[in-house]
Order: C-alpha cells, then sequence, then structure tokens
C-alpha cells in the first residue's frame, strides 16, 4: 500500500486507515497519469486529497484548498488539469516565481499531456503557447497574453492558482486579483483551483471564487513547533535538550541536528546575516567534526584497552564517517568556482566544500540552482537564507530554524506576518527522508519564548485583502482593460470591477469609484484613452502602452522627456530632415562645450525614476558621492534631484550609474564592490532595464523618430553589456560580451573582419566550433560588407552620445568609429524584440544576456502617429505635468538643467571630457580585464568616484 507525494512507509499505513483508502486507479483520470504516479509508488490518495475528490474535484467544480506543504496540493491541481484536459480542456497553470515555473515544467512533462510555460516577454501574444494542454506562466505573463489577445485564453477550462494567498502582495496582488476577474469574465464555466497553505480569511476568499472550501492540518511528516532557550527546545508536547559546543544558539542549533542525519534550513533577515551565518557554520562544522571523530578515536582506544583484546569488542572496530561527504561537496564547490565572478561567489564556494551555504535574491541563478540541488541530494547540511526561499520553492529540510522574526520597516523593527512565519515552518520534515519535521524559534528570555509562542505558533495566519485600492497599479488596468475590449463605457467598467475581490469585501466603499475617475481623468490627459458620447477607446499610444506592461505613469515620464528632446530637434533643424538633421543636432546645445540633446546616462537616469524600475537602496555614506557625480554630469543627466523627493532621486541616479557601469564594460566583480550589490541584484536591474529600454525605442519610434535609432543603440548594449565598438559583434549570434571583446581587442571589429580573417585566428579567439558557426554565419550574410565593421548610428557621428569617443577608457567607447555602412539598426525590433523569454537566457551566448529569437517584426512602424496628446515632465522633479492637446499643438517643457549648462565641462579623472590621446591607446585601455593586476591604476581611478 503506497500513499501520495514522497510520503515514507508510516504516513502510507495512517493514510490508508483513515478515511479508508482511495486508489487513484478507481477514479476518472486518463491512465497515462495513474501509470506515471505508480513508477513513483504512488497510487493512493492522502486524506486532504482524498477530501478534495469528496468535494467535486473532478466534477468541474471550484476549490480553495487550504492545506499543509508537502500535503500534496500539486497532485490535486493534476488531477483536475488531466480530468479537464481528457475533456478537450486547456488549463492554465499560475505560479508566483519564474524559478518556481521551471520547477512545475519539470514536474508535469511525461504524464501524457502537452506541457509549455511562458515567463518572458510581456508585450508577444505566444500563440504558440495554445498547442499545449496545460500552459504555466506567472501572474504577471498571464496579464500580459491577455492584454495582447492571446486568443487560446478564452479557451481555458481550468485556472490552477498556485500560492494564492499572494492576492495580497503589494507587488503582484492587484495583477492577480485582474488575472483571475478577467479570465471568470472570458470563460464564464472554467474551473478554478486555488492552493495555500496559509489563509487567514478562507470563507470570504472562497466566497468570491464561488468554491468550496477543503482545508486539513494533515502532513505526510509531523511537524513539530518550538521555541529554543537557554539549551532546550520547546516543543508543546514535550522538550529536547541539545549540546552546546558552541557559543552560538543557532549553530548549536544545526550541529545537533546535523549529526543525527538531517539537513537545517536558517532562516535570517538580511543578505549579509546569511552569508556571515554560513561562513560561521562552515568553521564550526570543520571544527566540530574534528573534535567528534577525537573523541570516537579515543573512545575506541579506551574500549580495546578495557578489553585487552581486539576481537572481544563489543563493537565492530569502525573508522569514524564525517557529518559531510567531502569529495562531493569538493565537486559542488568546484561548479560553483566555475561561475564565481565576484568575490561573494568565491566566499559561497569556500563555505559549500564545508557543507554550508547561503541563499538569497543578490545571488546569481546559476548558483542557486547548484545550491538548492547539493541541498537536495543530502550534500549540503545547511543553508541560511532570507525569506525568499520559503516561496514555493520544494527545498525541505528537517530542521528549520527562524532566527530572525523581526524585520526593519519604516516604523522599525516589526515581527514578520504569521503567514510568512508558516511559510517557513512548513519547510521542516522532508517526506520519505524524515521521521519528524521541527520548526525552531529562538528566545532570548523565557518570557520572551512564551510570546513567541502567542504570537507565531498558536497565531492564525493573516486576513488576505485586495491590493487594488493601489491607484498606480488600478490605473495601468484600467488601461488594459479598455485597450483589450473588456469594457467600452464607464458603467461596463464599473460593473467589471465590481466582479473583484475588492468589491466583493467592499461592498459598501465608494474609494474604488472615486480612483477610477481619477484614473480615466489622467488616461484622457495623457492620450491613451478617448471618450466620445460615453464609449471609451484606446488610443494608438495607449494600445502600445498596454501591450508594452509597464505603467502609464512610466510611459508618460518617457514620451514626455523624448517630445522635449525632439522639440528641441525640430525647432533648430526645421528645414533639414532624416539623417542631416541628426549629424548637426549637436549644434542646438548652444554651448561651447557641446553639450549633447541624448546622452545614455540621461536615458538610463530617466528610465530609473520610472515606476516600473526597482532602484537600489542608497546608504548614507553614498550620498556625497552621488552629489559628486550629479554636478560633474549635469549636462548630460535629464533629471535633477528635488529637495520634495531626494530619496526617490538619489535611489534612481545610483542604479542609472551601475547600469552606466554595465554599458561600459565595468566587471561584474567591480560593480558589486562600487555599488554595494551581488551578481543577482546586477542581472534585475539589467533585466528590467532591458525591458524599459525596448518599451522606450517602441514610444520613441511614434514621438521622437529621431532619436529612436540612439534609444535602440543603448537598448542592444545593455542586453549585452558592452560598450558601442562591440556593437557590429554583439549583433551576431552566439556572440555576447566576453567573445565579441576577445575579438575586437584581436582587431576583428566586425563582419567584415571575420570574413577577411584567418579560420585558424578565429579558432584561437573563439573554439574550433563557434569560430565555424560564426565564419558560415558572415558568409551567408547577403550584403555589402564596404563599412560594416564601423558603427552607423547618427547618434554617434552627431555627438548623441554622452561619452565622445575620444574621452578616456574609464566611460568611454574606446572606438572612435562612425560612419554610414552598417544597417542592421533597422531589423532591430524583429531580431532583438524577444528578449528577457525566461530570465533572458541567452541563445548561444557567453554571459547570460543576450537575444533569444525573433518576434516583433517592427510593427512600432505601424503605430508611429497616434495623434494622442500627453504629458511633459518638469525636469529637476522628475514630476509629471500634464498637457491636453494632440501631438500637433503639444506643448513641451524644456529641462531646467539644460538652461544651466556650465560655460566649460570641468575636467574628471573619468574621462567625461575630450581626451587628445591616441585613439590606439585608448583601445588597449578599454579591455575587459580590469580586475587583473595590470589594471590596478585604472581601477583606482574608477574607485575614486563609486567606491561608497
Amino acid at each position: 500500500m503506497k500513499a501520495a507525494e514522497n510520503g515514507d512507509d508510516s504516513q502510507k499505513k495512517g493514510a490508508s486507515k483513515k478515511n479508508g483508502t482511495c486508489r487513484l486507479a478507481d477514479l476518472p483520470l486518463p491512465q497515462a497519469l495513474i501509470d506515471a504516479y505508480a513508477k513513483r509508488g504512488i497510487t493512493e490518495l492522502y486524506p486532504p486529497q482524498a477530501e478534495c475528490v469528496k468535494k467535486g474535484l473532478l466534477d468541474g467544480k471550484n476549490l480553495l484548498i487550504s492545506i499543509p506543504t508537502a500535503s500534496g496540493k500539486t497532485l490535486v491541481a493534476e488531477m483536475a488539469m488531466h480530468r479537464q484536459i481528457s475533456a478537450q480542456g486547456k488549463c492554465l497553470y499560475i505560479v508566483p516565481l519564474k524559478a518556481l515555473a521551471s520547477e512545475k515544467f519539470e514536474e508535469f512533462q511525461n504524464k501524457g499531456v502537452k506541457v509549455g510555460i511562458a515567463t518572458g516577454d510581456l508585450d508577444k501574444r505566444d500563440e504558440y503557447l495554445g498547442k499545449n494542454d496545460i500552459i504555466i506562466t506567472t501572474s504577471e505573463k498571464a496579464d500580459s497574453l491577455l492584454r495582447n489577445n492571446a486568443r487560446w485564453m478564452e479557451l481555458v477550462t481550468c485556472l490552477v492558482i498556485d500560492e494564492a494567498h499572494l492576492i495580497d502582495s503589494e507587488d503582484r496582488g492587484a495583477t492577480l486579483e485582474m488575472v483571475i476577474t478577467k479570465l471568470r469574465y472570458l470563460n464564464k464555466n472554467m474551473q478554478i483551483i486555488a492552493l495555500t497553505a496559509t489563509i487567514g480569511n478562507p470563507r470570504a476568499f472562497a466566497g468570491w471564487l464561488d468554491a468550496e472550501h477543503v482545508s486539513s492540518n494533515w502532513r505526510p511528516v509531523i511537524l513539530k513547533e518550538g521555541v529554543f532557550y537557554s539549551d532546550t527546545i520547546y516543543f508543546e508536547e514535550d522538550d529536547r535538550e541539545i549540546d552546546l559546543p558552541t557559543k552560538d544558539e543557532d549553530t548549536n542549533l544545526c550541529l545537533d541536528c546535523i549529526k543525527e542525519g538531517g539537513q537545517c534550513l536558517v532562516f535570517v533577515n538580511s543578505r549579509r546575516n546569511a552569508e556571515g551565518f554560513a561562513k560561521r557554520m562552515a568553521k564550526a562544522l570543520e571544527k566540530y567534526d574534528e573534535e567528534l571523530e577525537r573523541l570516537h578515536d579515543n573512545a575506541r582506544d579506551n574500549a580495546r584497552k578495557r578489553a585487552g583484546d581486539k576481537d572481544k569488542l563489543n563493537e565492530p572496530d569502525e573508522p569514524y564517517k564525517p557529518l559531510t561527504d567531502a569529495a562531493v561537496l569538493e565537486r559542488i564547490g568546484k561548479q560553483l568556482d566555475e561561475v564565481a565572478e565576484t568575490d561573494m561567489g568565491q566566499t559561497l564556494a569556500l563555505c559549500t566544500r564545508k557543507g554550508a551555504s547561503f541563499h538569497h535574491a543578490g545571488m546569481k541563478r546559476e548558483q542557486r540552482q547548484i545550491i538548492e540541488q547539493g541541498f537536495r541530494d543530502g550534500h549540503i547540511k545547511v543553508i541560511s537564507s532570507t525569506p525568499t526561499l520559503a516561496a514555493g520553492l520544494n527545498l525541505p529540510a528537517r530542521r528549520v530554524i527562524i532566527r530572525d522574526y523581526m524585520r526593519f520597516s519604516e516604523e522599525g523593527m516589526r515581527p514578520i506576518p504569521v503567514r510568512e512565519y508558516r511559510q517557513m515552518a512548513g519547510r521542516a520534515g522532508r517526506p520519505h527522508l524524515d521521521p519528524y519535521g521541527e520548526s525552531v524559534l529562538i528566545a532570548k528570555s523565557r518570557d520572551m519564548a512564551n510570546g513567541l509562542f502567542e504570537e507565531f505558533i498558536d497565531a492564525p495566519s493573516e486576513d488576505v485583502k485586495s491590493r487594488l485600492d493601489d491607484e498606480s497599479a488600478l490605473c495601468a488596468q484600467i488601461l488594459s482593460l479598455i485597450a483589450t475590449g473588456f469594457v467600452r463605457k464607464n458603467e461596463d467598467l464599473i460593473a467589471f470591477l465590481m466582479q473583484t475581490f475588492y468589491m466583493y469585501t467592499n461592498k459598501k466603499s465608494s474609494y474604488l469609484t472615486e480612483i477610477v475617475g481619477d484614473s480615466i481623468e489622467f488616461l484622457s490627459d495623457a492620450g491613451m484613452i478617448t471618450e466620445i458620447d460615453g464609449f471609451y477607446s484606446p488610443t494608438a499610444y495607449g494600445s502600445l502602452v498596454s501591450r508594452l506592461y509597464i505603467n502609464p505613469l512610466s510611459a508618460e515620464i518617457i514620451a514626455g522627456k523624448l517630445r522635449e528632446k525632439q522639440a528641441a530637434i525640430d525647432a533648430g533643424l526645421s528645414d533639414l530632415a532624416g539623417k542631416e538633421k541628426l549629424r548637426r543636432s549637436k549644434e542646438l546645445a548652444g554651448d561651447t562645450a557641446g553639450s549633447p540633446i541624448f546622452s545614455d546616462i540621461g536615458l538610463l537616469q530617466l528610465l530609473c525614476k520610472t515606476p516600473d524600475m526597482h532602484t537600489l537602496y542608497v546608504k548614507k555614506d553614498e550620498i556625497a558621492v552621488i552629489n559628486q557625480f550629479s554636478m560633474e554630469h549635469e549636462d548630460e543627466l535629464w533629471l535633477g534631484i528635488s529637495f520634495d523627493s531626494m530619496e526617490e532621486d538619489y535611489r534612481a541616479l545610483k542604479t542609472a550609474m551601475l547600469l552606466d557601469n554595465w554599458i561600459s564594460e565595468v566587471s561584474e566583480n567591480l560593480i558589486c564592490q562600487r555599488f554595494n550589490v551581488g551578481p543577482g541584484d546586477i542581472y534585475n536591474v539589467v533585466e528590467s532595464m532591458n525591458w524599459l529600454c525596448y518599451s522606450a525605442s517602441r514610444i520613441s519610434a511614434m514621438f521622437a523618430g529621431d532619436l529612436r535609432e540612439a534609444v535602440s543603440e543603448v537598448e542592444l548594449r545593455m542586453k549585452h553589456g558592452v560598450k558601442r565598438e562591440l556593437i557590429p559583434l554583439v549583433k551576431l549570434r552566439n556572440i555576447g560580451r566576453v567573445r565579441a571583446r576577445r575579438l575586437f581587442n584581436n582587431n576583428i571589429t566586425g563582419p567584415a573582419a571575420i570574413k577577411s580573417a584567418k579560420f585558424e585566428a578565429l579558432a584561437s579567439i573563439l573554439g574550433q566550433k563557434v569560430a565555424k558557426q560564426l565564419v558560415d554565419q558572415v558568409s551567408k550574410m547577403e550584403r555589402d560588407y564596404s563599412g560594416l565593421d564601423e558603427i552607423s548610428s547618427p547618434a554617434l557621428s552627431a555627438g548623441y552620445s554622452s561619452y565622445p569617443a575620444s574621452s578616456s577608457s574609464d566611460y568611454s567607447d574606446s572606438s572612435g568609429s562612425s560612419g554610414s555602412g552598417y544597417t542592421g539598426n533597422s531589423g532591430y525590433d524583429g531580431e532583438y524584440g524577444n528578449y528577457g523569454s525566461d530570465g533572458g537566457k541567452v541563445a548561444g551566448g557567453d554571459d547570460g544576456y543576450g537575444k533569444s529569437g525573433a518576434s516583433d517584426g517592427g510593427s512600432a512602424a505601424d503605430e508611429s502617429d497616434s495623434g494622442a496628446g500627453a504629458a511633459g515632465v518638469a525636469s529637476d522633479a522628475g514630476e509629471v505635468r500634464k498637457v491636453s492637446g494632440r501631438k500637433k499643438g503639444l506643448k513641451t517643457t524644456q529641462d531646467k538643467t539644460q538652461d544651466k549648462i556650465q560655460d566649460k565641462i570641468q575636467e574628471t579623472s573619468q574621462g567625461r571630457t575630450q581626451d587628445k590621446s591616441p585613439k590606439e591607446n585608448r583601445t588597449k585601455e578599454s579591455s575587459s580585464k580590469e580586475s587583473s593586476s595590470k589594471d590596478k591604476t585604472q581601477q583606482n581611478k574608477q574607485r575614486s568616484l563609486f567606491e561608497f
């Protein structure tokens, strides 16, 4: 007799006795699913799973399923989905995290149905997904599919919402709520399965979903929740004393569990604490292991002496078995070494070699995957983590230690929510491996121990509430409703919103109606929608913003500033057109220093100021450095620092400075040191900026055509993290920032140089396989190669970039190249429009960022003239100023900083001003080997500005 989903033998027996047995083979399920689970030893249901079947799971009933982690929620969802598929249905499975989407994608495979996954580009219909039976997405991707009118979404007959309590999330709650509401509107008879382990008001949530509520505390592995104080863990049923080999309570709790064959998760409140504990735990494991081995050997020697004869020993003369497998950990450590490009990565590898690791959002995805797999395999004994690890990932441990249950907030240190505690505690107990699981809080006094029982262990989870009362989030959703035709007039809009969870729980509230009115006014003034005879219609601008999946306020900030720049070009060069206008636009600055209309750092600063960009935290000792940067580059920045929004402005500028480093090919390790971030933070801000640059490119095509090529150039550089000189190379398949730099440093600057180079030379740089692919690719290109290795961007030749080709290697592109031969940008949207699929994973590239296929086909050209009025952007504070009217009558506001341009740009050691040294010398200085001993002088120059 076997139980479901990873249960051990004792639980299998318990499941069969309680409520009788419920066999998978007896249920109306496809044989392929039954057989797939039988191969894993799963033939019977757990009691909560059987209860779901009883409540109508296989009859198309809506269910809200509140059962503990590891109690088989995924199998419940699969049964419902396969039942629907057998009746020609289609299923959508929504998860909160991309990593969880990948995990479910692997889990649902090979069970007789077609499975698809979509977590990438947010402006694509992805119609191909409709060929699958199960489609896995994040809530944001599901919303974007609805906005882009993916027709197969109307065919969904079963919606599964994993971690459904995240409807209460400040970040994604409003999106999830609207996705559910839209899908219910489209598909009246759709079955909804909402999965959650923690929810305080299930009756209200289930009522909104018209769902039966299934609740259970049954787990396949018993969970013991307790509090540690002094030398004892106090559980509700019993107590457990532990040894105290070290002075640290958290370390002692881990060692106590590990010596009995268990593994531990330790939750702390910051990345620094996670890394610090891993270092301490690694040392403790090594020292404790040596101490246990010494005690073992002494005991064995004493036993021999007492017995006088080895043959008379009662126990076998076995050598000491270490707590960890050094050989396996060494192999894992080498894997981490291979992807370690920063000091943090090296620290991670060193700690892991001893059996202790850390896990947080500042790490690379590859690092997290290696750590997670090493822990699942039982080799890594301890992981210290921030709460991100508790959010859905399947990574259980015998003992979970919640060390830091207080979190810093605007009101000071406050306890974490009970819901979050339950997510962490739910990770305790590995099915089939552990006889029990333990969740342990650490108290500093006996009174505190009693308080922790009351505040966390015995406390109910918080109620979930709607997040649609956020004006910004609701405004974006209203635009999407109008742009996609869900609603046509105000009565329809109100009627639709009445179906949301917000209105279900706030039936008498008028607040939502007030927000709707304000949102409609903003969208109308911005020119995103029009109202004629009470009917709403989207403009081309509004439709574009909705499909791009950016906040309308973000779009207005971008469009307003680009209009302003375009107006400056038009005013000064009204008698010119095309590239001649671009070449001469630099003269419009009216300044002896030649201040540019367009600058890379100005665009980055603008995009970092939008609501869609998550910016970096600024410490007090970083403010002086940011101020210095702001003053030195006042003529290049597009926004000032306002007293009213000072913190927001500092954060935006710091983030822009990091991104500027990225496209200047500053090494990852140096960026981490300068800005006090991890590699994962770099990846996250680059990924967000990639999408905003792409959006800015599409918006510029509509409102500032003369700037689109310059914006697109920044977009391409951002995707690959390269200076301008490498653009001709990174446009080739399989060439990322590392390979492109190698080629360039060997005087191979583009397709023409590749075609004329000897194969042996290419192979020595790239390897035989990649070199052959590159030669074949270039050979198939049907175009004139004259001037192909030079950069044609008028932005460069016209001085659009704030980093001239002749500036020093700190920030310059070191190329000095300009020309008109390279025309690849004309097909830019079609070739690179699909960036971001599954986290921006590069197709054959070498740095994790890059293109992943063709998509858009340049559709922006069809939307270049919306005729819509919109908003300008006030310069210093970045505030939106609404300006009604048609495009031809648009009023623009010149950035105040442009009126204060200095007569002469002060020369700095960072090389922002003209450097009269030969280009050949600068090219060598721009090599990506910044961290080597040869470039320490250059490093010191860079650090002087950024070392916070």
